[in-house]
C-alpha cells in the first residue's frame, strides 16, 4: 500500500509539472502572438532613428514623424548580401558589427559622399559590460564622432581632442574603444568600393 501511494505521488507530481509547464508555454506564446506586431514596430522605428541619427539628421516627434522623416530622407539599396543608406544629399549609412569585450557591437556609421567625413554613429546592440564598455551608447560618446575624418585613434576620456581624427576613449574600456575605432576605420576603407560597384 506504501508503495502504490509513492508511485501515484509521483504521478501527480509528473502530471502537475507537465500541466504547469502547458499553461506556461501557451501562455507565452499568445502574448508573443499578441505583441508580436508592436515589438516589429518598435524596432523598425528603433532603426529608422540610429539611421537618421547616424546621417546627422534630427530624428525628433512622435513615431509617425520620424517615419516620415524617414521616409522623406533616406533610401536603402543593396548589393549582393550587403545593405546600406542613402540620404537625399548623397551621404551614405553603413550597417557594421564589430567584436568588443563580450561579444558582437553593432552600429550604423554615417558618412559624407566622399566616405572622407563621419556624420554620426549609432549603437544598435552590444554586450558590452554596463557602465564600462556599454557606455558607447552614451549621448556624449557618440556626438563627438560627427565631422570626425578616418583613419581615426582615440586619447583618454576627457581630453576632448579637438583633432579632426581622435575621439574621447571611455576610462576602463579600452576594449571596447578599440573595436569601435577598428569598426570605423575599416568601414572607412572598404565601403567606397562596396557602394560604389553597387549604386
Amino acid at each position: 500500500m506504501k508503495k502504490r501511494s509513492k508511485i501515484n505521488e509521483y504521478i501527480y507530481t509528473l502530471a502537475f509539472t507537465v500541466v504547469m509547464t502547458a499553461i506556461c508555454i501557451l501562455g507565452v506564446s499568445f502574448a508573443y502572438q499578441q505583441s508580436k506586431a508592436g515589438i516589429k514596430l518598435n524596432s523598425e522605428l528603433f532603426t529608422k532613428r540610429a539611421v537618421l541619427s547616424a546621417a546627422n539628421i534630427p530624428a525628433e516627434g512622435s513615431p509617425e514623424e520620424i517615419a516620415k522623416t524617414y521616409a522623406e530622407n533616406i533610401t536603402v539599396s543593396k548589393h549582393g548580401d550587403k545593405e546600406w543608406y542613402r540620404t537625399k544629399t548623397g551621404d551614405y549609412v553603413i550597417p557594421v558589427t564589430g567584436t568588443g569585450l563580450w561579444g558582437k557591437i553593432d552600429a550604423v556609421i554615417g558618412f559624407d559622399k566622399t566616405f572622407k567625413t563621419i556624420t554620426g554613429i549609432s549603437f544598435t546592440a552590444n554586450n558590452e559590460t554596463p557602465g564600462l564598455g556599454a557606455r558607447i551608447t552614451e549621448k556624449w560618446f557618440c556626438e563627438q564622432f560627427r565631422d570626425k575624418k578616418s583613419p581615426l585613434s582615440f586619447v583618454a576620456e576627457g581630453t576632448k581632442s579637438d583633432k579632426d581624427n581622435q575621439f574621447d576613449a571611455i576610462t576602463g574600456a579600452t576594449i571596447t574603444t578599440s573595436a569601435v575605432r577598428d569598426m570605423v576605420n575599416k568601414t572607412a576603407k572598404e565601403a567606397p568600393g562596396m557602394v560604389w560597384s553597387g549604386k
